[in-house]
Formats: C-alpha cells, structure tokens, sequence
C-alpha cells in the first residue's frame, strides 16, 4: 500500500527546503507505504465529501444530508463510513468504533486491525 501524506490541513506538503529557501530545489512530496500509508488513506476517505470527487460525484460520506442538518441522521452517516472502510482490501476488521458531539465538532475515533498492525485514528 502507498499513499502521499498530507499535513493536519490536508494538504500534500514536501519534505526538504533547501537552506537558501528554495522550495522547489531539493523537495519531494511525501510518500508512505505500509501502516502509515494505509492511515492516510482511511483518514482521506472518511473526510471526503460526497461531491468533491471529480471523476465519481457518488463517491464519498453525505455530510451535508446526514450530520449538518437539524436532525442528524448518525446511524446512516456510521453505516457510509463503514461501507468506505469495507472497500479498503487491506482491513480485516473494525476492532473499536466510537463518536460523540462536542460542542458543535462532531468527532469519531477508530481502530481498525489490518495486514499492517492496528491502526488508531482519531477525527
């Protein structure tokens, strides 16, 4: 498994400036293979908005119809992620599943067992 990393924005970010502060001189963009690669991923795919996929506009989590509405539909929001995370080849099981509304952030934490080791997020 291989993956581009990106920051705590999401953005792709590089790995070396050059001392003089050219960026574009010595830099590559970050890669990771294996577990890292495999919680970028996951983390990539719950975050993506249904819509925002250029080449597939079914692909992705409803926040707007499911959790930024005034009734929010979280059993449907969970059985998306869910579905993404059975997509994922390399995961053998969702070992630890949680989520809570904390002021107006809804967060969730996630462990997932997979080829690589567990794997724990936190969004």
């Amino acid at each position: 498994m291989f993956s581009f990393l990106t920051d705590d924005k999401n953005d792709l970010y590089l790995d070396v400036v050059d001392p003089v502060g050219d960026a574009t001189a010595n830099s590559k963009l970050v890669s990771a293979e294996g577990i890292e690669a495999l919680r970028q991923i996951i983390v990539n795919r719950v975050r993506l908005q249904r819509g925002e996929y250029a080449y597939n506009l079914e692909r992705g989590i409803d926040y707007l119809g499911l959790l930024l509405t005034d009734t929010p539909l979280i059993r449907i929001w969970e059985n998306q992620v869910f579905d993404l995370l059975d997509e994922i080849e390399d995961i053998k099981a969702i070992e630890y599943w949680n989520y809570r509304l904390n002021g107006n952030n809804f967060e969730f934490r996630l462990s997932v067992d997979s080829d690589y080791g567990i794997v724990e997020i936190k969004g």
